[in-house]
């Protein structure tokens, strides 16, 4: 049976009512979760994108639309086109020609937030004899993961990956600060940035245009933090499989024209935000890998879900296999004739150092998000979200390594300092 706009909406109110009786919380507490598990109305999530998405349809019934203006400007747009919307029918229509139109109105309303330059913040031209290697991969922004449905085990959204994010940045900017004259600092993004939009599972990850804007905050802010710590940053940026756009990858690993994935929007986007900070520099290359020479050491940086594949090392780690592969990148053109000294993965979430029979550094980094209901499914009934930190220096290129552990940073609201909350709406 197929539903008009009209009885959809009503519905939800029904229902979002009804869902609020029953777990004895205001309406506006109702999270997609929640809602998509109670729904006592049969609604698809078909039908609620349809109608322009779970938290659009939220704010027009349940928050006043002069709460703030943001909230005004959804729920105006969301009235004035809805009939458009219906016309055209979902997902696509709404997000591609009524959200992204919005988001370069919305933030010349709202700049982007980051931290305000300091002394620290401009280039120093003296050549350093040692680099903070800082492994950032599989943080699944967008990502909704509900405590309840895990048992307790973990939790995750906009605040939660802030804290984790802003916990790794302070224990990046406090590392060894006895040398920091002598160190700058290369922050490799390894892909999977993004919850993305590849799986039929809208109510556990954000619709693309709030993903794009709470991930932008986020690495703003970030960024910024750390170019106030150090001399010199360098970003190195690579995507993975849960930043590919479907249409090009036909619902595959995307395989051929990697570079144009969701996660380099946001990485241009970055870019020309921090040009007016000098002692940065985002490189976005058009790889499904990325090649950085950290220190005179040469280092491989892939997601590792189709260029370099590490299997499941959460299960067992084929050594032959990942052998085999760094021999053909030793051998080949990319290193110019020299041997690489490291290899960067995620993909996995599962975080690992391993020293090859070749004397290449295998370093598997962990996620962000932690355990999720996939996870459980697999019997992963613990949550240690890691990432990783690495020393290169001119002697060694893999130095002292840290595996930071951050799910101390849930509820440690002095990280809001550092990296301020995404609201989960498109004005920040």
């Amino acid at each position: 049976m197929t539903r008009d706009l009209k009885e959809i909406n009503k519905l939800f109110v029904k229902s979002m009512n009804a869902i609020a009786i029953d777990l004895d919380v205001p309406v506006v507490e109702v999270t997609k979760s929640r809602f998509f598990a109670r729904n006592s109305e049969n609604l698809s999530a078909w039908d609620i994108r349809k109608a322009g998405g779970f938290e659009s349809l939220k704010k027009m019934n349940f928050i006043p639309a002069d709460e703030n203006l943001v909230v005004k400007y959804g729920s105006r747009l969301v009235r004035s086109h809805i009939e458009k919307v219906g016309r055209k029918f979902g997902q696509s229509t709404f997000l591609q020609e009524e959200l992204l139109k919005s988001l370069e109105d919305l933030f010349s309303k709202y700049p982007a937030r980051m931290h305000p330059k300091s002394k620290v913040c401009k280039p120093d031209r003296k050549k350093k004899c040692r680099t903070l290697l800082a492994h950032l991969s599989d943080t699944h922004f967008g990502s909704n993961i509900d405590h309840e449905e895990l048992g307790g085990v973990n939790s995750f959204n906009w605040t939660i990956a802030a804290r984790r994010t802003a916990l790794f940045m302070q224990q990046i900017a406090q590392f060894k600060p006895q040398y920091r004259n002598d160190t700058d600092l290369v922050l490799a993004v390894n892909g999977d940035l993004v919850s993305g939009v590849i799986h039929d599972q809208e109510f556990v990850s954000d619709l693309w245009a709030v993903q794009f804007a709470g991930t932008l905050d986020i690495m703003t802010q970030a960024i910024s933090y750390l170019a106030n710590h150090f001399n010199e940053v360098r970003v190195e940026w690579t995507t993975g499989n849960h930043d590919r756009v479907m249409h090009k990858s036909n619902k595959g690993r995307a395989s051929n024209q990697k570079w144009d994935s969701l996660s380099n929007t946001i990485a241009v986007a970055v870019k020309r935000i921090l040009r007016s900070v000098p002692n940065v520099k985002i490189n976005i290359p058009l790889t499904p890998y990325n090649i950085a020479n950290i220190q005179g050491h040469l280092f491989l940086i892939s997601h590792g879900d189709t260029f370099f594949q590490s299997g499941n090392v959460g299960n067992s780690i084929n050594m032959r296999s990942i052998n085999t592969q760094i021999a053909k990148l030793n051998a080949s053109e990319l290193g110019s004739g020299k041997k690489f000294s490291g290899v960067l993965l995620g993909h996995v979430h599962t975080s690992t150092v391993q020293l090859t029979e070749l004397g290449c550094v295998l370093l598997i980094n962990g996620c962000l998000s932690g355990t999720d209901g996939y996870a459980q499914s697999l019997g992963i009934f613990e949550s240690h979200p890691t990432q990783q930190l690495v020393e290169v220096t001119r002697e060694h290129a893999v130095g002292d390594i840290r595996m930071i552990q951050l799910k101390a940073a849930d509820k440690n609201l002095s990280l809001d300092k550092i990296i301020q909350p995404f609201s989960g709406r498109l004005g920040l």
